[in-house]
């Protein structure tokens, strides 16, 4: 159970991080939020070697595979905000020791959509439709976007929840991207 505990910990800092930028723009905060966020990134770096390291034979089935769809989505989701990052800042980060790679995020990330059993499947959707409808395109990377992908989350989901208020907004950027609004 201490491991799930590490994983909990990992993500209260990233949201400790995320607040800490909203709270309010200046300098000093961005600091404040980018020393949170290194801790947040080391602390799911430990949970990634715990996953690889530790012996759970014996342990559950369940317990590993709700403690690695944790680990799968802030692991993976780093590695994708890296990925976008401009190389100047990219560069700064690593030599700070940060590491990125959107490939291996998205796998991390697809990886965790595609466990149906997973706690954190729901937030590894949303992270991948809010990626390939809004980030992409913000960044001038609007071509890299998958399109099939979006699809089957969308038809999944709204399937399962046809008025979920996250899945019809995106629906909407879908139809509004591939330029069907009317």
């Amino acid at each position: 159970m201490e491991v799930h505990a590490e994983l909990v910990y990992a993500e209260c800092l990233l949201l400790k991080a995320m607040l800490t930028m909203c709270e309010d723009e200046t300098l000093v905060s961005f600091v404040k939020a980018g020393l949170k966020v290194r801790q947040c990134y080391l602390s799911f770096r430990s949970c990634w070697d715990i996953l690889q390291t530790r012996d759970w034979v014996g342990k559950g089935d369940r317990h590993k595979n709700q403690f690695e769809g944790g680990v799968r989505l802030g692991v993976g989701t780093f590695n994708l905000v890296m990925s976008l990052l401009p190389p100047r800042i990219t560069k700064l980060m690593e030599f700070i020791g940060f590491t990125g790679s959107r490939d291996a995020g998205l796998a991390q990330l697809l990886t965790c959509y595609r466990d149906q059993a997973c706690l954190r499947q729901f937030l590894a959707s949303i992270i991948l439709l809010g990626y390939n409808l809004f980030l992409t395109h913000h960044t001038g990377q609007g071509a890299t976007s998958d399109y099939k992908l979006v699809r089957e989350i969308l038809d999944s989901k709204l399937g399962k929840y046809p008025k979920g208020a996250f899945f019809l907004f995106f629906q909407g950027r879908f139809s509004l991207v591939q330029g069907h609004c009317t």
